[in-house]
Order: C-alpha cells, then structure tokens, then sequence
C-alpha cells in the first residue's frame, strides 16, 4: 500500500489537488491504475505531498502535479507522459520514463486553462 501524507487544506505553493483523486492515489497503485482506465479525466495532484511515496508502475500520464513534492519518490516504470510538472520537487526520485512537459497548460485546470 502506498503511504502518502495529506495536511487537509494546507497546500504546497498554492496549489492543492482535488481530494478525490488524491483518495484514490491513497489507496494503491492498482487500484490508482483501475480508476485511470475508466476515468478519462485529468487528474488533479497540484500540490499533492507525494514525499517518499511508491508509485511504481503509476499511470500518472496527462496528470496535473503542478508545486507537488515527489522528493525521493519511486517512479519505478511511472508513466510520466505529458504530465503537467511545473514547480514539481523531483530531487531523488528515480526510474522516471514518459516525456513530462513543463511549462504547459493544464485542460480544464481553472488556473491553466
């Protein structure tokens, strides 16, 4: 099970994610991964405290992470592709794969776009 910190309403940088796709991230990366398949959406983790979480094997394609820290994270074959990752702490994340892009605006994110 993947261990992630929420400080509630507190964000990082201004941003914060939407607690219902956070939830899910909680849960595990299958189950993560399941939701993703039947969810065409972009999910939103700005400002997500994603610290020393393992994400290995995450579906995190076209996903919003504006301001999160993923500082020390395991991104382990992580799916990266077309991320949002502006403002993004990835200091000693590893196994990154996927073409993150940042700088671009967000579909659908009120502040993006």
């Amino acid at each position: 099970m993947t261990t992630l910190r929420s400080e509630g309403n507190k964000t990082l940088g201004g941003y914060m994610a939407n607690p219902d796709h956070l939830a899910v991230l909680k849960q595990d990366v299958e189950t993560w991964n399941n939701w993703r398949d039947v969810n065409y959406i972009q999910p939103d983790l700005s400002g997500a405290d994603l610290r020393k979480a393992i994400l290995s094997g995450a579906n995190l394609s076209e996903a919003y992470l504006g301001g999160a820290d993923l500082s020390g994270a395991d991104l382990g074959g992580a799916d990266l592709n077309g991320a949002y990752l502006d403002g993004v702490n990835l200091s000693r994340t590893f196994s990154v794969r996927g073409r993150p892009e940042r700088g671009r605006p967000a579909q659908g994110h009120p502040e993006r776009g």
